[in-house]
């Protein structure tokens, strides 16, 4: 079993536990998907995610390598003593403008991270 990061409804997250079946998920209602991007680690961290536009929420997912994450600003760094662990295949559920331009995340040990980021904006009513 693994931990995954859920959203409470304040916009923060949470460890929800994965059982046999899969992943716990609760998805904010009226979401739609706007696309995915990758971001590699070139050195100890990550400042800033690149926001595509009118997106609300991001499901990141640790592909390689574990980090520490935290909502921080740009003079703070996660490590093991500030921010949260996640392990290779968690996902990080982030929601909110304000989370998503304070994610910062960094290594652990000397290898690099890659994270897969799927976008999502609100379902606006047609």
């Amino acid at each position: 079993m693994s931990d995954i990061r859920g959203l409470t409804k304040a916009g923060e997250y949470e460890p929800v536990r994965q059982n046999s079946l899969g992943a716990l998920h609760v998805s904010p209602p009226r979401l739609q998907y706007i696309n995915d991007s990758q971001v590699t680690s070139t050195g100890t961290g990550l400042n800033a995610l690149v926001i595509p536009p009118g997106a609300i929420v991001a499901d990141i997912q640790v592909t390689a390598a574990d980090i520490y994450f935290d909502f921080g600003n740009a003079s703070t760094t996660p490590a093991s003593t500030q921010g949260q662990e996640a392990y290779m295949g968690d996902h990080i559920y982030v929601y909110g403008p304000t989370k998503l331009l304070q994610f910062r995340a960094v290594r652990q040990a000397s290898v690099n991270f890659t994270l897969k980021i799927f976008w999502y904006s609100e379902l606006l009513d047609e």
